[in-house]
């Protein structure tokens, strides 16, 4: 199965006599198991292309289906429950509650698919030592370096198992030594199967992916 994006629009209105379109005519076809970039500048479109795909955002026109199901359609519940199980998140800002513990932040999801809370805590840990980053479960999220609030970050997508990784630039507020450990981590994660998309205005970053898409001004160019 796969995602598909058919003639993808994206506009919001600034007043009422102007219209921004932020995404124009998007089409594009992300196959199972691949890794692949999505590359351009600040204010392309990029991030915009991401939320939709994840569905934290909807499109002004034109269909997307994930694995054959018209997003569309899907009524708030639906998409709710698309997003949390088949989705995991990866932010430039880490998007983590820095005044709690890291156990808390990684099993977020799963609190909020009312997961059973004696399976919480077990799936927690194991995604932290997936991460090489147990011995920091008690630890607050403030008091972390910036790779380790990555990998809580990717810990926490990785939570509820999810068949898609949409990471939004997430090496961008890192040094070069954490960039090439988190993709490194990126890219074991799409061995083991996920596929995993990653938004980037760095080109090292890209290049490391099997397919690369460049978005310019909301427009797919090559």
């Amino acid at each position: 199965m796969s995602i598909i994006l058919n003639e993808i629009c994206k506009k919001y209105n600034l007043n009422t006599n102007r219209e921004n379109s932020v995404l124009k005519n998007i089409s594009m076809q992300i196959n199972d198991g691949e890794l692949i970039a999505v590359k351009g500048r600040s204010g392309a479109g990029k991030s915009t292309l991401l939320h939709i795909i994840g569905c934290l955002d909807t499109a002004t026109s034109g269909e997307y289906y994930l694995d054959g199901k018209d997003i569309s359609k899907c009524t708030d519940r639906d998409i709710a429950n698309i997003r949390n199980e088949m989705f995991g998140f990866v932010m430039q800002d880490f998007g983590l509650i820095n005044d709690d513990t890291v156990s808390f932040n990684v099993g977020l999801p799963l609190l909020l698919g009312n997961k059973a809370s004696e399976n919480i805590e077990k799936t927690v840990d194991e995604k932290l030592k997936i991460m090489g980053i147990f011995k920091l479960k008690n630890r607050l999220a403030e008091n972390l370096s910036g790779g380790e609030k990555q990998r809580v970050a990717i810990a926490r997508a990785l939570v509820n198992d999810p068949k898609y990784i949409l990471a939004d630039e997430p090496t961008g507020a890192l040094d070069s030594a954490n960039s090439k450990i988190i993709m490194n981590i990126l890219k074991d994660l799409n061995k083991q199967g996920k596929t995993v998309i990653i938004i980037t205005h760095d080109a090292d970053i890209a290049s490391e992916c099997g397919k690369i898409v460049t978005i310019e001004d909301g427009v797919l160019t090559e």
